[in-house]
């Protein structure tokens, strides 16, 4: 009874773990592109970061720590979103979102071992607002556009979240830069 109950059930691309999609790349019209040239830039901030790497001892006040608390957290959603891009089996896709992955725990590491990496964070964060702006314009032109896990309510969530979080973190920065540079 259970065996001819679960053969009826047919699962769609959507619900079943790895739907029946093959490796490909796929077309995202320009304002996908223009998304993704603007997260480019933001993924040469943070590796430009690097070069202030300076391992002296520093002071973490609250505004810093959480700045590295949402900085941690939006690396951390990156790096979940790696294992559905492995899903959507999306080749530009998943390459993107790695870079993206390691350009954030970069700037996230940068943030320990630098004593001022301000201006990179908030470009960084700025360059990342931008980029999830002309993504929601993206999401809301092409109707067709739909991935494995992330229906389109749920895409335009997380990316409303994305925002809100990379906005926080940017006006954390700025409450830094008010602190330490106050005349």
């Amino acid at each position: 009874m259970v065996r001819g109950w679960i053969a009826k059930l047919k699962f769609t691309q959507a619900s079943s773990i790895l739907g029946d999609k093959t490796w490909r790349c796929e077309k995202y019209g320009p304002l996908g592109w223009v998304s993704m040239l603007i997260e480019a830039m933001a993924i040469g901030v943070a590796v430009a970061s690097l070069s202030i790497f300076d391992p002296s001892s520093r002071y973490y006040d609250g505004n810093k720590i959480a700045q590295i608390v949402f900085i941690g957290i939006l690396g951390s959603v990156q790096t979940l979103l790696i294992v559905q891009r492995i899903v959507e089996r999306e080749i530009f896709s998943l390459i993107f979102t790695v870079l993206l992955a390691i350009a954030h725990w970069v700037l996230f590491a940068m943030i320990f071992q630098s004593v001022d990496p301000g201006a990179f964070v908030f470009t960084f964060c700025f360059l990342m607002i931008m980029g999830e702006y002309v993504k929601v314009m993206f999401l809301f032109i092409m109707n067709e556009y739909e991935v494995i896990w992330l229906p389109k309510p749920i895409h335009y969530a997380l990316t409303f979240c994305l925002i809100i979080g990379y906005l926080v973190a940017m006006v954390l920065q700025i409450v830094i830069y008010e602190e330490d540079y106050s005349t």
